[in-house]
């Protein structure tokens, strides 16, 4: 704190050395002197013999019309915690503590307790003040809620204020208010650093805002910690929201521990860590290469959601631990990672630009992303640790949910800028990976139950799951030629399906994807089937006519099932099944390549047109067809049994085509 201490002129000093609430020697006269005296003065406290004393006011005190440094630190035994507390029980409604209104050169408020005022603890109108080593809604131990109706507000247009600081005893204790522990409201270009909000003076146990800090009425260019040693915030605990985002564009959250005590390592709760509903605001990391680290946010162990965007556009969540632990090793847990509820052209991860440290701009996620409407997931840990070598133990259900309207994006846009950067890992999850329930959505350039070198399996249920009628998704690449490798998914080691399209979901794509392999597509890693196609899903793609469309679905238990009547009209074309990338060495799916049973009909495996062909060599069986009900189905144009040459064997264990009970 030595900042605020020194004198930077020699100031008029104006004593409180009484706590009655009028008269000589009262905090209320020595405010009314320092207005009068222009320039810069100091109100000091010299109470008694020292020690803690508490000033109980009648009614509220005079607006700081000019500057002043009101300083609790200078009262006798004073030795890093308040001693003075400003009691507002008594002084009426709608009063205000202190009221700084002294146009731009700035007051600063320190080593106070404010407690119990019906409106604003303190209230700021003015620019450039500093409030520091204060207890705003606490007693004088800090352990006990007193609550302003809200902690600190910002308001009026006030711009370039500090609310704690960056240096050693700074920041400010802002918990057990009725409302918000910090308001901005229509201000802009302020800062919020070292606090604890929401916690005890210790960080260790709850004392609640309903909400941490609000930023409303088009506040802009706020932030919200900093890189800075000591600049980080603890907001946790708070009933709604730890910090809410109503504003303006620009607003910046850095550094900040939210959902966590003050070490990090265990839950306390925020309902929700940050709630986003306006624009352009960034939560974590720039990517620019300096301090990447240090701005990165812990959000986690908060009972709702960690970050939830609703009506938000063009924000960026970027380099934060979502869901885990500070060291990123263990989870803590949260209701929902990340959500984006009626919200659009948010970015979660990276933005791909061409630069060195789009890696820098992964969050590692655990407790599931809510992906709705047209937003973008990118260069992500889901489900892993923070160095991506194994799964968090206790993972929930669910990656990663698409939903709402078209047009979500997670992986690569494939623009040959950072296309690896944007990939995400989905892995370790006891459940789907990605559950889709959404037209249109774009799965391209993942690994999805691999390490990020794509050399182990670390499991998840289910890899990528589309819902019920669910169409137009693309799962791998678009087939244009241009760079088609990169927007391959790597889906492997799952333990029940690679790909499953389920309960009439019609006209998807899935391509130029490795499906049971590791990433140099040289040996298996399981999943139970590759592709699983079922309940009336038709009209599916898998692979195309180019070389880029290319699936290779191989080492999988079955590589590609059709199950169940009515599904029909699905063309699986151009791929290799059971054998290696390069279609030469046999990679088997153990039981079959294809499976068609149980009442599929009017199905196309392979074709007559260039490229259409299959290589369905060195599984169990190669085309299984099954069942009453099957029939329909055509089998032409493929290899069967050989090379991608057609001239040196790979054989099908037991039988090249079965068709069998009943298929006709």
């Amino acid at each position: 704190m030595g900042e605020y201490l020194e004198d930077r002129t020699l100031l008029a000093t104006f004593p409180v050395t009484t706590t009655a609430n009028t008269g000589a020697g009262s905090l209320r006269q020595a405010i009314l002197d320092a207005n009068a005296n222009a320039g810069a003065d100091l109100v000091s406290f010299n109470i008694g013999t020292g020690g803690a004393q508490t000033i109980s006011l009648l009614s509220s005190l005079p607006a700081i019309s000019d500057t002043v440094r009101i300083d609790g630190t200078t009262q006798l035994g004073y030795s890093g915690a308040p001693l003075i507390a400003i009691n507002g029980s008594s002084a009426g409604v709608s009063t205000d503590g202190l009221d700084l209104n002294a146009g731009s050169n700035g007051s600063q408020i320190l080593g106070l307790v404010i407690n119990n005022f019906a409106s604003n603890g303190i209230r700021i109108q003015s620019n450039n003040n500093i409030v520091a080593a204060c207890y705003i809604g606490t007693d004088l131990a800090g352990t006990t809620a007193r609550p302003n109706s809200v902690g600190v507000s910002i308001q009026s247009g006030a711009t370039a204020n500090t609310i704690g600081g960056a240096a050693a005893g700074a920041g400010n204790l802002i918990s057990g208010n009725s409302g918000d522990g910090v308001q901005i409201s229509t201000a802009n270009a302020n800062v919020v650093a070292g606090n604890t909000i929401g916690l005890n003076l210790s960080g260790t146990a709850i004392l609640a805002n309903n909400r941490g800090i609000y930023l409303l009425n088009g506040s802009s260019n706020n932030t919200i910690g900093g890189t800075a040693l000591g600049a980080r915030n603890v907001i946790s605990g708070n009933t709604t929201q730890g910090i809410k985002l109503n504003s303006g564009p620009g607003n910046r959250v850095e550094g900040d521990y939210i959902g966590t005590n003050a070490a990090g390592t265990a839950a306390l709760a925020n309902d929700t860590g940050i709630a986003i509903s306006s624009a352009s605001n960034l939560i974590g990391t720039d990517g620019d290469g300096v301090n990447d680290a240090a701005e990165r946010n812990v959000i986690s162990g908060n009972t709702s959601y960690g970050v939830n965007m609703n009506g938000a556009t063009n924000n960026r969540i970027a380099g934060n631990y979502i869901g885990t632990n500070a060291a990123g090793t263990a989870l803590l847990a949260t209701g929902s990672a990340v959500a984006t509820f009626f919200s659009t052209g948010n970015i979660i991860g990276t933005d791909g630009s061409n630069d060195a440290f789009n890696a820098n701009e992964r969050n590692v996620i655990s407790g599931g992303v809510i992906l709705q409407n047209a937003n973008v997931l990118a260069g992500n840990y889901i489900g892993l640790n923070a160095a991506g070598t194994a799964a968090l133990t206790s993972n929930p259900g669910l990656g990663v949910q698409v939903s709402g309207t078209t047009g979500s994006r997670i992986g690569t846009n494939a623009d040959g800028i950072a296309d690896v950067e944007e990939r995400n890992i989905i892995s370790g999850i006891n459940g789907p990976a990605i559950l889709v329930s959404q037209p249109g959505a774009i799965i391209a350039g993942n690994y999805i139950g691999t390490d990020p070198n794509g050399t182990f399996a670390i499991p998840n249920k289910w890899g990528v799951q589309l819902g019920s009628s669910v169409t137009s998704v693309r799962i791998g690449t678009n087939a244009d030629g241009v760079r088609d490798a990169a927007e391959g998914n790597l889906i492997s080691g799952n333990s029940v399906t690679g790909v499953e399209i389920s309960i009439t979901s019609n006209g998807n794509i899935v391509a130029g994807n490795s499906i049971g392999l590791n990433a140099a597509g040289t040996g298996a890693l399981a999943n139970g089937t590759g592709v699983y196609i079922q309940n009336g899903s038709s009209n599916n793609t898998i692979g195309g006519t180019i070389v880029g469309a290319r699936n290779v679905i191989s080492g999988n238990l079955y590589g590609v099932r059709l199950d169940g009547i009515g599904t029909t009209g699905n063309i699986i074309l151009g791929n290799y099944i059971g054998t290696d990338a390069t279609g030469m060495i046999g990679l088997p799916n153990v039981f079959v390549g294809v499976d068609i049973s149980n009442g599929p009909s009017n199905n196309t495996i392979g074709g007559t047109i260039v490229g259409s062909r299959n290589v369905i060599s060195g599984n169990g069986t190669g085309v299984a067809l099954y069942g009453i009900g099957t029939t329909g189905n055509m089998i032409l144009g493929n290899y069967i049994g050989t090379d991608v040459t057609g001239m040196i064997g790979i054989a099908n264990t037991f039988v090249g085509v079965s068709i069998s009970n009943g298929s006709s």
